[in-house]
């Protein structure tokens, strides 16, 4: 019993030296207080409290900051690609870059599927599709495709009319067309525009003065045993014998280009050849002369026989070529002081093409009324606006499906609209 009780003071002892150290401690923390206050004042403003929202992250600046930086990269990317984006993309850059008028504007048209029945002729020396005159012709069999005839025999004869108006103090009968680099497309429109015009009822006749890489004989599905190059050659004066004349237009007259002669440039600058064009010209038996050229990059035929002509076309294709290139090839035809009227812009893409059959005719030359309609004689004009009455018909129908419809179904065929206009 005597060690309990000594054992329970010595605990009382303890308790009484950890309240005599408590009270010790408060006493000095009041004590650094008091010192802390005396040396520079301070008081609590706000009681500690605990946020109801996380302080990081902050959604709403980061937020912003997403939204600039992607901003900043989307414009980082539009100005590289840009900078490496080298190719017209529609006429109005062939407007900005080249100083020259627009004679027309020629959509892409796909000859390649089936028109006539049969599987288009392919070349055999790259297995290409060889568009000819007579797939052209063919189209009547098909209903579906003769609008698309229509807006091609437009869009030629108005070149015609634009090259006929190009120069009101001289009489423009001998034209050439060429381009910038090969497969532009001035082949078929030399083609195509003679056809047109023979069809109208002019006298039409197309030669074809490309003696490295002929090619009008293909498209007209003729042979090529006698042509230009041989009666340049030959001593033999009288060129009708080599004039020969289409088999279903009777107003289209060629030449196709014969032999391939080991040194075309000797024969284009011919005394024969500059006496050939000017017995044309002073025969008065054609109403228009059209000689196909080769591309003007890297050769000196086109230059050489634009001398021959009253006046010289370029063809240009949208997104094929270079814009530094076509640019360098017009400065080189005008250093040479050669005559050119202007440019005929060919589209080559086959997303105008899908827009064409999926919107429809009418649609697709809303699209582009723009070029179309700036490029039309008037009686043309109103042949397309009394048709693009009609397509506000329906415009006015697409405008009903909104109506009673739900925000879901709305956005879904707002977004489908978007994504289709992107992929365009």
């Amino acid at each position: 019993p005597g060690k309990i009780t000594e054992y329970s003071t010595i605990q009382q002892e303890l308790k009484s030296l950890e309240n005599n150290l408590v009270t010790l401690n408060k006493t000095k923390d009041k004590l650094e207080l008091d010192l802390s206050q005396g040396i520079l004042p301070w008081k609590i403003l706000n009681e500690p409290f605990v946020n109801p929202s996380p302080i990081k992250p902050e959604i709403k600046k980061n937020l912003i900051y997403l939204i600039l930086y992607t901003f900043a990269f989307a414009s980082l990317i539009t100005f590289i690609l840009e900078k490496l984006d080298d190719v017209f993309h529609n006429p109005k850059e062939v407007e900005q870059f080249i100083n020259l008028p627009i004679l027309g504007f020629v959509p892409f048209f796909n000859f390649e599927d089936d028109i006539s029945g049969e599987t288009i002729k392919k070349s055999s020396d790259k297995d290409k599709v060889l568009i000819t005159i007579n797939d052209f012709l063919e189209i009547d069999k098909k209903e579906f495709l003769k609008n698309m005839k229509f807006i091609f025999e437009e869009t030629f004869r108005n070149i015609y009319t634009s090259i006929k108006f190009s120069k009101s103090d001289k009489d423009i009968k001998i034209i050439n067309i060429t381009s910038t680099i090969p497969e532009e497309g001035k082949s078929l429109c030399s083609l195509f525009l003679a056809m047109n015009v023979a069809q109208i009822s002019k006298k039409v006749l197309i030669i074809d003065t490309d003696l490295r890489k002929p090619s009008l004989h293909k498209r007209l599905e003729v042979d090529n045993i006698t042509g230009i190059s041989n009666f340049l050659v030959n001593n033999d004066s009288d060129w009708n014998k080599y004039i020969k004349v289409h088999s279903s237009i009777e107003n289209l007259h060629y030449v196709t280009a014969g032999k391939i002669p080991p040194n075309s440039i000797s024969l284009l600058e011919s005394a024969k050849m500059r006496t050939f064009i000017d017995e044309l010209r002073n025969s008065n038996k054609y109403d228009l002369i059209i000689l196909d050229c080769p591309p003007l990059l890297g050769l000196s035929d086109a230059l050489i026989i634009s001398n021959y002509v009253d006046a010289s076309i370029l063809t240009v294709s949208l997104k094929k070529v270079n814009k530094k290139l076509a640019i360098d090839c017009l400065q080189k035809i005008k250093q040479a002081n050669k005559p050119i009227i202007g440019t005929i812009i060919n589209s080559i893409t086959k997303e105008t093409q899908s827009k064409f059959f999926n919107n429809g005719y009418y649609s697709y030359a809303n699209q582009y009324n723009y070029y179309s309609y700036k490029y039309m004689p008037e009686e043309t004009q109103n042949r397309y606006q009394e048709k693009d009455n009609q397509s506000g018909d329906n415009q006015e129908n697409l405008k009903n499906l909104f109506v009673g419809k739900s925000i879901i179904y709305k956005g879904k065929i707002i977004f489908n609209k978007f994504i289709k206009w992107i992929n365009e």
